[in-house]
C-alpha cells in the first residue's frame, strides 16, 4: 500500500477511540469482488479505476476500521485517488460503520511506467507529496490492487523491488 495511506492508517488509532464512542453495530458485510482479469496492470490509469476496499484493520481489543478507496481517471495515465475512513464499534469490521471525514484524503497518481517485481509485470506511480514526490508500485488483476513493500529494498529508482503480498495491504474491487 502507498506509504501516505500506510501514515493515514497509522494515525487512525487515536482517532478512533474517540469516534467509536457513537458508533453502532448491524450485520452488512463488504460487497464481493468482481473479477475482471482482462484489466492487468499495463501503464495506464484504466486497469485502476473502480471502487475498492481495504482489509479490516483491528484498532484495539474493541474497534476496528476499513477504507473505502475511489480511484478516478484523470487522463491516460493519472488517477484521482480518494480515500474515505469508516470506523466500526467491534473487532471485525460489521455493521454500520461511523464515516471519519477528518481523516478523508485525495492524492494523485501519475504512472510513469512498467517494471518487473515478484514476477509480474508492475506500475511505477509517483504521488506529488509535501517534500516532493513519492515512488510507488501497484498492480492489479482487476479484482485487487497490490501495492510496493517497502519493508524490503528499494531499486536504483526508489521504487521498492517487491509487492507485499500480505492481505493486509491489498485493496480489493468493491
Amino acid at each position: 500500500m502507498n506509504q501516505p495511506f500506510k501514515r493515514a492508517l497509522g494515525a487512525m488509532g487515536l482517532a478512533l477511540a474517540v469516534a467509536l464512542s457513537a458508533c453502532g453495530g448491524g450485520g452488512d458485510s463488504p460487497a464481493s469482488a468482481t473479477s475482471t482479469a482482462n484489466l492487468a496492470s499495463n501503464g495506464t490509469a484504466d486497469p485502476y479505476v473502480g471502487s475498492y476496499q481495504s482489509a479490516c484493520q483491528q484498532d484495539d481489543s474493541t474497534s476496528s476500521y476499513r477504507v473505502n478507496v475511489t480511484v478516478a481517471k484523470k487522463s491516460v495515465n493519472t488517477a484521482d485517488v480518494t480515500y474515505k475512513f469508516v470506523a466500526y464499534a467491534g473487532i471485525s469490521c460489521a455493521g454500520t460503520g461511523t464515516p471519519l471525514s477528518a481523516f478523508d484524503t485525495t492524492e494523485t497518481w501519475t504512472i510513469v511506467g512498467t517494471k518487473t517485481a515478484s514476477g509480474k509485470t508492475v506500475d511505477k506511480i509517483t504521488t506529488p507529496i509535501a517534500n516532493g514526490t513519492e515512488k510507488d508500485i501497484a498492480y492489479t488483476d482487476g479484482s485487487r490492487v497490490i501495492f510496493g513493500d517497502f519493508s524490503g529494498p528499494l531499486d536504483n529508482e526508489g521504487y521498492p523491488l517487491n509487492l507485499d503480498t500480505s492481505d493486509d495491504d491489498a485493496l480489493t474491487r468493491i
